[in-house]
């Protein structure tokens, strides 16, 4: 879960304890890491994966609770380069996407 954008909204929309509980098998370095990041995350709702899954590629996502109390993610990966010519409108697609009635509980 830890190098992808979806697997990091994923976390993010887990409540402290089982983020926690997820964090805790990792590599003590790579989870504080985490920890930084998801803080990051539950503030501005995104995640991101710059080439840390697969070099050259590139990814945002969201995260939300759903039916059920599951959380569902969904991410938009591309080639960087065009991630990055891209970014703005993958957020706020993204964005659009989180704000939809569908996630509601």
């Amino acid at each position: 879960m830890n190098g992808t954008a979806n697997g990091k909204a994923a976390l993010a929309a887990l409540d402290d304890a089982d983020a926690e509980a997820a964090l805790c098998r990792l590599d003590p370095m790579v989870a504080e890491g985490l920890r930084r990041e998801i803080v990051e995350i539950r503030r501005t709702g995104i995640a991101f994966d710059r080439n840390e899954h697969t070099p050259g590629i590139s990814a945002a996502a969201i995260a939300r609770r759903a039916l059920g109390d599951n959380v569902i993610a969904i991410s938009v990966p591309a080639p960087t380069a065009r991630f990055l010519e891209k970014e703005q409108r993958i957020i706020a697609a993204l964005r659009a996407a989180a704000d939809s009635p569908d996630w509601t509980r």
